[in-house]
């Protein structure tokens, strides 16, 4: 029972990053913490409030759980009508692209979602990439081409441009992940933090669309 208390603790310090959990994590962190709760109703047998708020907590692990289950179900079904070698291929274009290359990918795959985008100045820019507008959206992007997590900086930086360019809404999207750092600060900030999964499913809708990818990588090749 320690062991399985020292553990739900290490997985609750690491909460922020729950969307980032693989499927097993998500349900042993649930299943633990429904047990957990159940030992505290034990403890109040006769308090109603906890003992019905115990159901609905009980039941909305179920729910997740069986939304999880259906999402992984659908994902299969949809890779069995889609070329997954041909988005693998892109990604792994995008993955040893330069930081320009990258922005004009984002540029066309923003393009393709009805946004106006307009490149920042390769040099001050204020920590923006591109500015994107639809409707009365404005829209401050910045893109990180990496090979490793990115940090607390890239939300910073985003931070500040969005004053600069007097956007209402910040984004940094990249081909990787972010730290626990950076998504806690992207939290407090109302910074909208989009990673490698995020991206993956962009380029399916792009490619969806398209029929093909080849004018992405006709474009940055000039």
């Amino acid at each position: 029972m320690i062991k399985i208390f020292k553990y739900y603790i290490k997985q609750w310090k690491k909460i922020q990053r729950f969307k980032y959990w693989s499927l097993s994590e998500k349900a042993i962190f649930i299943g633990i913490s429904n047990l957990l709760y159940f030992c505290v109703v034990c403890l109040f047998p006769t308090n109603e409030i906890i003992y019905f708020s115990f159901l609905l907590f009980f039941l909305y692990s179920v729910i997740y759980l069986a939304f999880l289950v259906i999402k992984i179900i659908l994902n299969i079904y949809k890779n069995l009508f889609y070329n997954s070698n041909q988005l693998n291929a892109l990604i792994e274009d995008i993955d040893s692209m330069s930081g320009i290359q990258f922005e004009t990918v984002l540029s066309h795959l923003f393009r393709s979602e009805g946004y106006d985008v307009k490149p920042t100045p390769k040099s001050g820019d204020y920590g923006a990439d591109l500015v994107l507008r639809k409707g009365s959206d404005v829209i401050v992007v910045q893109a990180k081409r990496y090979s490793d997590y990115i940090g607390i900086s890239a939300v910073n930086e985003i931070i500040g441009a969005s004053g600069y360019y007097k956007a209402n809404k910040k984004w940094v999207i990249t081909n990787q992940f972010y730290t626990n750092a950076a998504i806690i600060q992207a939290h407090k900030n109302k910074v909208k933090l989009l990673d490698r999964d995020d991206l993956i499913l962009m380029l399916r809708h792009y490619n969806k669309n398209s029929g093909k990818r080849k004018p992405i990588l006709k474009d940055i090749s000039k």
